[in-house]
C-alpha cells in the first residue's frame, strides 16, 4: 500500500482539522470504523429567521438545514467525534463517503437490517439532504448530502484508482474487548486492493472507553506500518507479535509465560508504554503489587496518555452498573496511582448511584484536593449539598463548576433544581432552559419541569406548548427503551 503522510490523534474529529489544514479538497473518503461519524449539526443560525424576507425565502433557507442552533455554541464547538464527517462533506472535502464496518455487522443478513435501520433513522432526519439505504450486493448505498456513501465490509471495498483519505480508527479492531483483527493482515489486504492515500488519519479512542487501553498499541503498529519504518522502530513488529502473545495466554491465566514473553519484548524496545502497562496489569494480577506500581509509572513516564480515566475497565462496569466490579477497579488505580483524581470521582460516582451521599462526598472532596477545578466533582458536591439541603452550598459548588465550563447541562439542570426548591421559579426557568439548549434537549424530567413552572407562573400559552414538547419526548423515551428490551 502506498500513502503519502500519516497522522495519529486520539479524538477522531481531529481528523476535520488535519484534512483542513493540508488543503484537501473531493476526495474519496475511506472511513474504516465501528462507528459512523456522521450525525446532522444544529448550525444553522436563528438569526436567518430574521433576514428572511418571505415564506419562500424561509423554506429555501430550511431546505438546505433543518437544524437551528438554540444553544450558545459556535459552529467549531458543535463538531465531535459523532459528527466531523457532515462538515468534511459540506466543505467539499469529501466527495465519496466510504465506510468500512467490521465483519460482524454484515455476518448476517439480521446484523445488515438492523445496521440499516440504524443508519437510516440519522440519514432521514433530513430527508432533502439524505435518502434511506438500499441493499445492493455486498454493500448499503445511498445518497447523502450530493454525493454517494457505500457501506461495506474490508473484502467488499471497491478497487479505488485515484487516492483517497484513509481514516481509520483502531476501534474497529475490537469486539467485546478484544481484538478481532490485527494491522498486518489489514495493511496486507490493503495492498491487495491497490490502495493509495494522500493522507492517512489513525484514531485511538481510548478516551470514552470505544479502545481498551491495552490496545492501544494497534494504533502505533498501524502508523508503522503505514508510514514506513525508522531504524529506532525496526523491533516494533517483534514486539507487537510478543504483546499478542502474552495478551492471548494471560486470558488462561499462564501469568509467568505472559510476563516471559514481555520481559522480552521490553528488552527488544525498551521503555514503551504498552509493554509496561501490560506487565503492570499481569504483576497485579499475580499479587505483586510493587512490581505492579513501578510498571505502571514506567507506562506513564514514557506515555502521559496512559494516565486516563479510561486506563481501567471501572468506566466501563460503572456504565453497565456492574458496582461491585467497577468498585474493585477504582481502589486498583488508587494503589497504582494514588495522586489521580480520576479513580476517586468514579468511587464517588458508585457510592452516588448508590445513594451513600457522605462515602460519596468523601471521594470527590479526595478528588478535589488532587484537582481544585475538577469540574465532576464540584458538580456532584453541588448535588448532594442539594439533595441534603444544603441549597446555598449547592448553589456555590454549581455556580463554580459553571464558570470552568459555563455549557455543561448537568450542572444547569442540578441549579434549575435548587431554585425550584427555593420556589425562585424565574431562576429555575432560565437554567433549565440553557439545560436544555446545552445539549439535554431531550431529557423528560426537563421538559416536564418547564410544564410545571409555566403552569405555577400562569404562562398557560407557552405551558401547553411545552407541553406537547414533553409528551413528544416521553413518547420517543418510551418508544426507545422498550425496542431496547426487545432487542435484547
Amino acid at each position: 500500500m502506498f500513502t503519502k503522510n500519516v497522522f495519529s490523534m486520539e479524538n477522531h474529529n481531529d481528523a476535520l482539522l488535519c484534512w483542513r489544514k493540508t488543503g484537501q479538497h473531493k476526495k474519496i473518503l475511506v472511513h474504516i470504523d465501528a462507528h459512523f461519524d456522521f450525525a446532522w449539526i444544529a448550525d444553522k443560525d436563528p438569526q436567518d429567521i430574521l433576514n428572511a424576507k418571505s415564506l419562500a425565502d424561509f423554506r429555501r433557507i430550511a431546505e438546505k438545514n433543518l437544524f437551528w442552533n438554540l444553544s450558545n455554541k459556535t459552529k467549531g464547538k458543535l463538531t465531535h467525534i459523532g459528527n466531523y464527517i457532515y462538515p468534511a462533506i459540506k466543505e467539499d472535502i469529501v466527495k465519496e463517503f466510504n465506510w468500512v464496518v467490521p465483519d460482524r455487522l454484515f455476518s448476517k443478513r439480521r446484523n445488515i437490517i438492523r445496521l440499516k435501520n440504524e443508519i437510516d433513522r440519522i440519514i432521514t432526519l433530513n430527508p432533502k439532504q439524505g435518502s434511506p439505504l438500499k441493499l445492493h450486493g455486498n454493500h448499503l448505498i445511498s445518497d447523502l448530502c450530493g454525493i454517494k456513501l457505500v457501506i461495506g465490509t474490508l473484502k467488499d471495498l471497491p478497487m479505488l484508482e485515484e487516492d483517497v483519505l484513509l481514516d481509520i480508527d483502531v476501534d474497529y479492531f475490537i469486539d467485546k474487548e478484544r481484538a478481532w483483527f490485527y494491522p498486518d493482515r489489514f495493511v496486507k489486504i490493503l495492498e491487495e486492493k491497490g490502495l493509495k492515500s494522500d493522507l492517512t488519519t489513525i484514531a485511538y479512542s481510548v478516551e470514552g472507553g470505544f479502545t481498551p487501553i491495552g490496545y492501544k498499541f494497534i494504533g502505533d503498529h498501524l502508523n508503522y506500518l503505514l508510514n514506513g519504518c525508522s531504524e529506532q522502530d525496526k523491533p516494533l513488529d517483534k514486539v507487537v507479535s510478543l504483546i499478542i502473545k502474552a495478551i492471548d495466554i494471560k486470558s488462561a491465566k499462564l501469568y509467568k509465560e505472559a510476563v516471559h514473553f514481555l520481559k522480552e519484548a521490553d528488552i527488544c524496545y525498551p521503555k514503551y508504554a504498552p509493554v509496561c502497562y501490560h506487565l503492570s496489569d499481569i504483576y497485579y494480577e499475580m499479587g505483586f503489587k510493587k512490581e505492579a506500581y513501578d510498571y505502571y509509572h514506567k507506562a506513564v513516564s514514557a506515555d502521559p496518555s496512559y494516565r486516563t480515566l479510561y486506563n481501567n475497565r471501572g468506566p466501563l462496569f460503572e456504565d453497565r452498573l456492574k458496582l461491585k466490579k467497577a468498585d474493585a477497579e477504582y481502589k486498583k488505580m488508587l494503589e497504582l496511582d494514588p495522586f489521580n483524581p480520576n479513580p476517586f470521582i468514579g468511587l464517588g460516582n458508585i457510592y452516588k448511584k448508590r445513594k451513600k451521599w457522605d462515602d460519596a462526598m468523601f471521594n470527590y472532596n479526595e478528588a478535589l484536593k488532587l484537582d481544585p477545578n475538577n469540574e465532576e466533582a464540584l458538580q456532584n458536591i453541588g448535588y448532594i449539598h442539594m439533595i441534603k439541603n444544603d441549597l446555598d452550598k449547592g448553589m456555590e459548588n454549581l455556580e463554580k463548576t459553571l464558570s470552568l465550563k459555563p455549557d455543561n447541562p448537568l450542572a444547569h439542570s442540578y441549579l434549575g433544581r435548587v431554585y425550584m426548591k427555593k420556589k425562585k421559579y424565574n431562576e429555575a426557568m432560565r437554567e433549565t432552559r440553557r439545560a436544555i439548549n446545552s445539549g439535554a434537549f431531550t431529557c423528560t424530567q426537563l421538559r416536564w419541569r418547564l410544564v410545571f413552572i409555566y403552569f405555577k407562573k400562569g404562562l398557560y400559552d407557552r405551558m401547553l406548548d411545552e407541553l406537547k414538547a414533553a409528551f413528544i419526548v416521553s413518547y420517543y423515551h418510551i418508544f426507545w427503551r422498550v425496542k431496547g428490551w426487545l432487542r435484547y
